[in-house]
């Protein structure tokens, strides 16, 4: 199948080859990074596809998963996965990025509370998620800087942007409980 995917996404970027689009898409590709990348963007989009077509929404777990069962077919993909988000995103791509993270609603763009997660059966602090963290740290960068190490608090969004809080007003709010 995934030979498949790869097919028709190589057959698709040969088509768009001379577009605007393309060409902007390419050289965003290919960055400052572009000599040292070790797939292809027909490589790339063609596993998010396989990706997507099996609703994998756990990436360490794909990568390993493509590591293990795809060698042949994907010999050069990296040893690593980033854990790490780039800050310096045009908002398209910030909301493409949010729409993807694994959770409750990715409409939920206002952040108007942080709250503790309690504690497991063991007594041991529940942790934060790492797609809310991801969420924090695209959505209210200062306020995520502020408690990243706390791993016990998590941050709420809501879809209504009447809810929205200001920092100061939600880390007061965090102070009175």
């Amino acid at each position: 199948m995934y030979e498949q995917i790869y097919n028709l996404t190589c057959m698709f970027f040969k088509s768009l080859k001379g577009n605007l689009m393309y060409e902007f898409l390419l050289s965003r590709f290919n960055g400052r990074r572009g000599p040292k990348r070790q797939l292809s963007l027909e490589q790339i989009v063609a596993l998010n596809i396989y990706r997507f077509h099996f609703k994998t929404g756990d990436l360490k777990n794909y990568h390993k998963m493509i590591k293990e069962l795809m060698q042949d077919k994907v010999p050069n993909l990296p040893n690593y996965i980033p854990n790490t988000l780039t800050k310096n995103k045009t908002p398209p791509e910030h909301r493409l990025i949010i729409r993807n993270l694994k959770g409750e609603d990715p409409d939920a763009i206002y952040c108007f509370d942080i709250h503790r997660n309690g504690k497991n059966k063991y007594g041991e602090n529940n942790k934060r998620s790492s797609w809310n963290s991801q969420k924090a740290c695209l959505l209210r960068n200062n306020l995520y800087e502020r408690f990243k190490i706390a791993a016990s608090l998590s941050f709420y969004f809501s879809k209504n942007p009447n809810d929205e809080k200001t920092d100061e007003q939600i880390i007061l709010q965090l102070a009175k409980r």
